[in-house]
Protein backbone atom coordinates (compact mmCIF):
# COMPACT_ATOMS: atom_id res chain seq x y z
CA UNK A 1 0.00 0.00 0.00
CA UNK A 2 2.78 2.46 0.70
CA UNK A 3 4.43 1.72 -2.48
CA UNK A 4 0.75 2.00 -4.00
CA UNK A 5 0.84 5.62 -2.14
CA UNK A 6 4.45 6.60 -3.76
CA UNK A 7 2.87 5.57 -7.21
CA UNK A 8 0.23 8.18 -7.09
CA UNK A 9 2.09 10.80 -5.59
CA UNK A 10 4.21 10.36 -7.86
CA UNK A 11 1.94 10.22 -10.83
CA UNK A 12 0.12 13.13 -9.05
CA UNK A 13 3.74 14.93 -8.95
CA UNK A 14 4.05 14.16 -12.77
CA UNK A 15 0.77 15.58 -13.63
CA UNK A 16 1.49 18.75 -11.05
CA UNK A 17 4.90 19.29 -13.31
CA UNK A 18 2.90 18.83 -16.44
CA UNK A 19 0.68 21.49 -15.86
CA UNK A 20 3.52 23.95 -13.70
CA UNK A 21 4.78 23.40 -17.40
CA UNK A 22 1.38 24.28 -19.30
CA UNK A 23 0.79 27.52 -16.92
CA UNK A 24 4.24 28.49 -17.31
CA UNK A 25 4.19 28.45 -21.72
CA UNK A 26 0.94 30.47 -20.90
CA UNK A 27 1.94 32.69 -18.74
CA UNK A 28 4.87 33.00 -21.59
CA UNK A 29 2.43 32.98 -24.30
CA UNK A 30 0.25 35.91 -22.03
CA UNK A 31 3.50 38.10 -21.63
CA UNK A 32 4.45 37.61 -25.63
CA UNK A 33 0.90 38.57 -26.56
CA UNK A 34 1.07 41.92 -23.95
CA UNK A 35 4.44 43.05 -25.64
CA UNK A 36 2.92 42.58 -28.64
CA UNK A 37 -0.07 44.63 -28.13
CA UNK A 38 2.16 47.50 -26.22
CA UNK A 39 4.04 47.70 -30.00
CA UNK A 40 0.56 47.18 -31.46
CA UNK A 41 -0.69 50.53 -29.73
CA UNK A 42 2.72 52.58 -29.85
CA UNK A 43 2.13 51.79 -33.68
CA UNK A 44 -1.33 52.64 -33.78
CA UNK A 45 -0.47 55.91 -31.61
CA UNK A 46 1.65 56.96 -34.27
CA UNK A 47 -0.98 56.25 -36.78
CA UNK A 48 -3.28 58.39 -35.04
CA UNK A 49 -0.87 61.10 -34.95
CA UNK A 50 -0.07 61.19 -38.57
CA UNK A 51 -3.88 60.94 -39.25
CA UNK A 52 -4.37 63.77 -36.84
CA UNK A 53 -1.61 65.73 -38.87
CA UNK A 54 -2.62 65.02 -42.35
CA UNK A 55 -6.46 65.50 -41.01
CA UNK A 56 -5.45 69.64 -40.14
CA UNK A 57 -2.83 69.81 -43.10
CA UNK A 58 -6.42 68.63 -45.13
CA UNK A 59 -8.54 71.37 -43.52
CA UNK A 60 -6.49 73.86 -44.57
CA UNK A 61 -6.04 73.04 -48.09
CA UNK A 62 -9.74 73.09 -48.08
CA UNK A 63 -10.06 75.85 -46.82
CA UNK A 64 -7.67 77.73 -49.11
CA UNK A 65 -9.31 76.14 -51.77
CA UNK A 66 -12.62 77.20 -51.31
CA UNK A 67 -11.45 80.75 -50.95
CA UNK A 68 -10.71 80.60 -54.33
CA UNK A 69 -13.69 81.67 -56.47
CA UNK A 70 -14.23 82.27 -59.95
CA UNK A 71 -14.10 85.81 -59.79
CA UNK A 72 -11.11 86.01 -58.00
CA UNK A 73 -9.53 83.84 -60.96
CA UNK A 74 -11.47 86.06 -63.29
CA UNK A 75 -9.64 89.10 -61.42
CA UNK A 76 -6.41 87.76 -61.87
CA UNK A 77 -6.76 86.68 -65.44
CA UNK A 78 -8.02 90.28 -66.15
CA UNK A 79 -5.00 91.87 -64.41
CA UNK A 80 -2.56 89.77 -66.87
CA UNK A 81 -4.34 90.61 -69.90
CA UNK A 82 -3.99 93.92 -69.04
CA UNK A 83 -0.47 93.87 -68.16
CA UNK A 84 -0.43 92.30 -71.85
CA UNK A 85 -2.35 95.00 -73.48
CA UNK A 86 0.20 97.73 -71.65
CA UNK A 87 3.55 95.99 -72.67
CA UNK A 88 2.57 95.27 -76.55
CA UNK A 89 1.47 98.70 -76.99
CA UNK A 90 4.62 99.70 -75.35
CA UNK A 91 6.80 97.55 -77.93
CA UNK A 92 4.16 98.95 -80.51
CA UNK A 93 5.56 102.59 -79.36
CA UNK A 94 9.12 101.06 -79.20
CA UNK A 95 9.30 99.99 -83.02
CA UNK A 96 7.42 102.88 -84.36
CA UNK A 97 10.27 105.14 -82.74
CA UNK A 98 13.00 102.80 -83.82
CA UNK A 99 11.91 102.74 -87.69
CA UNK A 100 11.21 106.72 -87.06
CA UNK A 101 14.82 106.50 -86.39
CA UNK A 102 16.26 104.20 -88.95
CA UNK A 103 14.64 106.75 -91.32
CA UNK A 104 16.08 109.95 -90.18
CA UNK A 105 19.83 107.90 -90.02
CA UNK A 106 19.00 107.11 -93.76
CA UNK A 107 17.63 110.26 -94.34
CA UNK A 108 20.70 112.08 -92.96
CA UNK A 109 23.17 109.03 -94.60
CA UNK A 110 21.99 109.97 -98.23
CA UNK A 111 22.32 114.13 -97.25
CA UNK A 112 26.07 113.16 -96.27
CA UNK A 113 25.99 111.23 -99.08
CA UNK A 114 25.47 113.78 -101.49
CA UNK A 115 27.56 116.74 -99.45
CA UNK A 116 30.53 114.71 -99.66
CA UNK A 117 29.99 113.70 -103.37
CA UNK A 118 29.51 117.96 -103.69
CA UNK A 119 32.50 118.73 -101.86
CA UNK A 120 34.05 116.38 -103.65
CA UNK A 121 33.23 118.04 -106.80
CA UNK A 122 33.56 121.54 -105.63
CA UNK A 123 37.32 120.17 -104.74
CA UNK A 124 38.65 118.75 -107.62
CA UNK A 125 37.37 121.58 -109.48
CA UNK A 126 39.57 123.96 -107.34
CA UNK A 127 42.42 121.88 -107.67
CA UNK A 128 41.65 121.48 -111.47
CA UNK A 129 40.65 117.93 -111.82
CA UNK A 130 37.58 116.90 -113.37
CA UNK A 131 36.72 113.11 -113.26
CA UNK A 132 34.01 111.38 -115.17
Amino acid sequence: MAEENFTDMNKEAKELANSLKKLNEEVKKHKNSKEQLEQLNTTFSGFIEKLEDLTKKSALIFDNVSKITPSKIDKKVDDINKRIDKFESLVEKSVKEINKMETNMVSQIASMGHAVEKNTEEIKKKRGFIWK
